[in-house]
């Protein structure tokens, strides 16, 4: 092998190990924090990890009239007519895919695709402009649960206070599951819950439906 000049500098050796492919990441997103649970499945009831949602946490004062009109840009004419501030403890679906949760008298969630996310933040800043408003995304921060069948309120009445016979379809409110603090999405009146968790705590909050279930699988 010919030796390397004294006046050129040797080329370094290649990386042994690579980066991760720039694919890597959505793949893994897309698995969230529940990527090793699977499914259950039993006699009326049924515990699934949602895919990955991308988050948005919006917030505005209570008299913009910008917001309104980036909620109705959002909506699209053949969406729901929404105004700021949304109903309260209510979510809305937008399409299939997105859905926009009260949190708070001046604060929203934006739930959906990461792409839907990042359009979501740019519509909102070029049409309210200077006006105030704070947009964060939250996409890492949560997990979601999907709990489903006509056991299901009986499975999530054991860790959380709230008379779920009461909650009718739409309904979003922040509460507890056992010692937790989640998001409660009722999808169908008695029948579909989405729980929102935070994801360092996902794990927990799986093992603690997956046990609350345990006499239904």
């Amino acid at each position: 092998m010919p030796e390397t000049p004294q006046n050129e500098t040797a080329p370094l050796p290649a990386d042994p190990l690579p980066a991760d492919p720039p694919e890597t990441l959505p793949v893994l997103r897309a698995a969230g924090p529940l990527a090793d649970r699977s499914a259950l499945f039993g006699e009326g009831v049924a515990l699934a990890p949602r895919p990955f949602l991308g988050r948005l946490n919006v917030r505005a004062p209570l008299s913009s009239a910008s917001m309104t009109t980036v909620l109705q840009e959002m909506a699209g004419r053949e969406g729901p007519k929404l105004v700021w501030p949304l109903p309260a403890n209510r979510w809305t679906a937008l399409g299939p895919s997105r859905q926009l949760v009260w949190l708070g008298p001046d604060e929203m969630l934006l739930l959906g695709s990461d792409a839907e996310i990042a359009a979501a933040d740019v519509q909102i800043h070029a049409v309210m402009g200077r006006s105030p408003v704070a947009v964060t995304d939250v996409s890492d921060g949560a997990a979601t649960i999907r709990l489903n069948g006509p056991r299901s309120a009986e499975v999530l009445a054991k860790g959380c206070p709230l008379d779920l016979d009461v909650l009718d379809s739409g309904t979003a409110v922040q509460t507890l599951l056992g010692r937790l603090d989640m998001l409660l999405l009722v999808i169908e009146a008695g029948q579909v819950y989405d729980i929102h968790v935070r994801a360092a705590l996902a794990a927990y909050a799986w093992d603690w439906l997956a046990d609350a279930a345990e006499e239904f699988l």
